[in-house]
């Protein structure tokens, strides 16, 4: 589109790109920047950027915007010890999104058993989404 979103678009890309895989339409991203809460001002202002989304912000825009996609399951997986897991996330336009909690084990080390096992159980969920739904994932 030619747009610099260096440094903040990747969830808004990565949005277009599964609207696209579902055979949606795909709005310019100063259209989605907008319907998801983040204004267009970076178009007048383009060394400010635009604020980040999250996937809680991409969940309300398909609730509000794409027909038929229903509530979208939101997980937050823990990647490193003393991560804080929020299950509840605001959205750009002020509405809430919950998530379920997968929590990492402390201390794992790599290569270790209990290490493998927690990322064979990631990847079984992102896999077993796409074996079972036919429909993308979006990963943050």
């Amino acid at each position: 589109e030619g747009y610099d979103d260096y440094g903040w678009g990747c969830v808004y890309r990565g949005t277009q790109t599964i609207l696209r895989a579902l055979g949606k339409r795909v709005p310019p991203l100063p259209e989605l920047t907008c319907a998801m809460g983040t204004g267009d001002e970076w178009l007048r202002n383009p060394a400010a950027g635009c604020s980040w989304i999250e996937p809680h912000d991409v969940a309300e825009y398909f609730r509000r915007f794409v027909a038929e996609c229903g509530d979208l399951r939101l997980v937050n997986v823990a990647t490193r010890d003393g991560a804080n897991l929020l299950n509840v996330r605001a959205c750009k336009v002020g509405t809430h999104h919950t998530y379920e909690l997968l929590p990492r084990q402390p201390n794992l080390q790599p290569g270790s058993l209990d290490a493998v096992q927690a990322v064979q159980r990631t990847r079984s969920l992102i896999v077993g989404h796409m074996v079972r739904t036919r429909t993308p994932v979006l990963v943050d």
